[in-house]
């Protein structure tokens, strides 16, 4: 979408942490007890679609081992069906740290740990047969496998042949869940690499790349090498065997530890990003606040599904007291990418475009400090997701209580500012029956999860929206009323997605918008940005290689929802003024006009006005819109356009107000004056009130009616803002809502 000076960067914002399944500790360090230690740390989390409603199934594992390789694994697994609100205990011990969900819904995971079964490798043969592919090095597209044995979802491999026996083997130990990670199944799977290892762990992703194949991250120590080394790993039978594609980073940027604890996504252009550690601080003075160093994280790109990689970059960790461990990229339904990083500080950092190229300050959490093993997952409610960590490993703790110390995992809520805030709420509107699918031949189902008002659920899984039964669909979607639509994003996580847009106002006569070209680069929603058209309906036209599949669809407005906006939080497309008890603008959730989202102005202060800012580019003419419910009003609310003149000064070019009688009165500099009678726009009720002004004069509008042509209070200079506000400091108690906000 376009961007707009005037609009803040888009930001997390934190709240309260709460932690989960706390214990104490030992304070002894001999091995032997902290070996016989119960600990709470390293936690890895996994969130899908329910099938029920928006909230999502989490799944979360930590490890209640010490951090040391040699002591047996053992591990706590929990589940939440309500978003990450609450957990059961699972009775099965999986691991959550390599995790993927197919279209069908199949969960799979793959443990941590794996073992070598046979010696390092000679160098790769140069015999004809399925060579690997490398930088550089020819060899087949598809990975070698061990068999054409059944998938994990009872389909058939591809038939490909015996892999070569140069490759180093290691035996996994993976598993899958049809029921939603409920119960799972175990089997041994086995890794296949051309390069001569000493060990190797699989880490933290496994990514669906268009042409159907799994790509995992992983590192390990190389044959004789003290440093790790990172890499990308294969498999095209849904994980029973895997293979090595390419090595990351490559000794570029690196020093201390190595390249380690890789992360990989997809970003909004369709490339691999990879992010990871280089320098972690492990001196346990770090969980205390010392900085052990800022920058060390780095990411790099791939245009060719991981075979060759850029040149990596340094992450600029905004704080000096931000190191890193264990990044974790996650790509947001709105395309934006994600990145967790800390130690001994947690941030959570933003690429607003998806990109990766640059990332944005953010919220920080600086009051917690932890080994900096997170993990970030979505709840299913809109621009909310949640931040899982630990309060210290066992060699690193933040409180220490006599003979014992705190240990646990915690879970901290952020709500992600979309970078655009302009939008339609279609969940709402579909869920208070004012909106709704029409024509629709978008008929097929995956699972549970594929399901009409999954178009609106902040949800891109291929199962999560609309599922045509062939390779073509096209729905329309009934906005309810009007509006001046002026984009569109949709996401299509299939291959070979393509789309059309057309827009009636009417359903009758369509206006072709917009188009998304046949590509694989759909798997996050996707705008498409044109000139305001009023439209009441939607038409989309989708085809794929395959199956036609539409994830998400999000509509895009003229004028300010609040909808993507923070309950309790100033809304960022506006200035919030004033101070004191109440004197603040706040979003409420709940009590928006056909919406969720609504502005709240309340003054609880007698010596400050809360007002909200509409700020513009200085303009002659200027046009205002909005929806108003005044609750109380016990000396007026006031609306105001201000006009910067010649000299520099701010003066009021218009100023009318809102009274408790429900009249309407403009301010002559003198007198207020009656513009419209009593009862013009009534109490707890939504009125739409609109003014428009220009060097002459100005004229209002309250639910289309045209009241009154006003002339200027002030002549010359330019319109710089609109302004609402309290009618005055004494007395208090105004309470008035703001929805539908447009300034022009």
């Amino acid at each position: 979408m376009d961007s707009r000076d005037t609009a803040p960067a888009p930001r997390p914002v934190v709240g309260p942490r709460t932690v989960l399944d706390p214990s104490q500790v030992s304070t002894d360090s001999t091995p032997e007890v902290a070996a016989a230690q119960e600990y709470r740390q390293f936690p890895f989390v996994t969130s899908f679609p329910s099938g029920s409603g928006s909230a999502r199934t989490l799944l979360m594992s930590y490890n209640v081992n010490m951090d040391s390789g040699s002591v047996a694994e053992k591990l706590q697994t929990k589940r939440s069906t309500d978003g990450g609100a609450t957990w059961t205990s699972l009775s099965q011990a999986v691991p959550m740290t390599n995790t993927v969900r197919t279209k069908t819904g199949l969960l799979y995971s793959v443990n941590f740990r794996t073992s070598s079964t046979s010696t390092p490798p000679s160098p790769i043969s140069a015999t004809p047969g399925p060579v690997l592919e490398q930088p550089g090095v020819g060899g087949n597209d598809e990975p070698p496998s061990l068999s054409d044995t059944t998938n994990p979802d009872g389909t058939k491999p591809p038939y490909e042949p015996e892999p070569d026996v140069s490759l180093q083997r290691f035996t996994t130990r993976y598993w899958t869940s049809k029921d939603n990670g409920a119960s799972w199944r175990t089997a041994a799977g086995a890794v296949r690499v051309p390069w001569s290892l000493a060990d190797l762990y699989f880490h933290r992703s496994i990514v669906i790349a268009p042409d159907g194949r799994w790509l995992a991250t992983a590192y390990a120590h190389k044959t004789g090498d003290s440093r790790w080394s990172s890499f990308l790993l294969s498999s095209s039978d849904q994980g029973r065997t895997w293979t090595g594609v390419s090595e990351i980073g490559a000794r570029l940027l690196t020093w201390g530890e190595g390249v380690t604890e890789p992360t990989v996504e997809f970003n909004s252009r369709g490339q691999l990003v990879v992010a990871y550690r280089m320098a972690g601080a492990i001196n346990p003075s770090v969980c205390q606040g010392s900085s052990q160093g800022n920058t060390s994280v780095a990411t790099a790109v791939s245009d060719d599904l991981g075979r060759t990689w850029s040149r990596p970059k340094q992450v600029a960790i905004p704080g000096v007291q931000t190191g890193s461990s264990d990044p974790h990229l996650l790509r947001a339904a709105t395309g934006q990418l994600l990145l967790s990083v800390g130690r001994p500080y947690n941030q959570i950092l933003v690429s607003n475009d998806g990109t990766g190229d640059a990332w944005a300050a953010s919220s920080a959490s600086a009051d917690i400090r932890s080994s900096g093993y997170t993990s970030l997952a979505s709840t299913g409610s809109p621009n909310h997701y949640r931040l899982f960590g630990d309060l210290g490993s066992n060699w690193c703790y933040t409180q220490q209580d006599g003979p014992s110390r705190a240990s646990g995992i915690f879970s901290q809520p952020f709500h992600l500012t979309p970078a655009d805030g302009q939008t339609v709420n279609l969940a709402a509107g579909m869920r208070l029956g004012l909106m709704r699918l029409t024509q629709n031949t978008f008929t097929g189902a995956l699972t549970a999860s594929s399901r009409a008002e999954g178009i609106a659920d902040s949800s891109v899984e291929p199962d999560a929206g609309l599922v045509s039964s062939t390779g073509t669909g096209t729905f329309t979607f009934d906005l309810g009323k009007p509006y001046m639509v002026r984009g569109v994003g949709l996401a299509m996580p299939t291959t070979g997605a393509s789309a059309g847009l057309e827009l009636s106002a009417d359903g009758a006569r369509w206006t072709g918008a917009a188009s998304w070209a046949r590509s694989d680069a759909y798997r996050a929603l996707t705008d498409r940005s044109f000139a305001p058209i009023r439209a009441r309906y939607i038409r989309v036209s989708s085809s794929a290689a395959v199956q036609a599949l539409v994830s998400e669809m999000r509509v895009y407005t003229d004028h300010e929802t609040f909808e993507n906006d923070v309950p309790g939080m100033p809304p960022a497309a506006v200035s919030a003024l004033g101070t004191g008890s109440g004197a603040s603008v706040l979003t409420e959730a709940g009590k928006g006009f056909e919406s969720m989202n609504a502005i709240r102005i309340l003054d609880g202060s007698p010596t400050a006005i809360p007002r909200l800012v509409k700020q513009i580019d200085p303009t002659w003419k200027t046009s205002t819109g909005f929806h108003v419910r005044p609750s109380t009003l016990t000396t007026a609310m006031t609306i105001t356009q201000n006009v910067r003149m010649p000299n520099g000064s701010v003066q009021r070019g218009m100023h009318l107000g809102i009274f408790p009688d429900g009249s309407v009165r403009r301010y002559d500099g003198k007198t207020w004056i009656v513009v419209a009678r009593a009862g013009t726009v009534p109490m707890n009720r939504w009125s739409y009130f609109s003014v428009y002004s220009n060097g002459s004069g100005s004229e209002f509008n309250i639910n289309g009616k045209l009241y009154s042509s006003l002339p200027r209070t002030t002549r010359g200079g330019v319109f710089t803002d609109t302004t609402i506000a309290s009618g005055g400091t004494r007395p208090v108690g105004d309470d008035i809502l703001i929805d539908n906000l447009s300034q022009k």
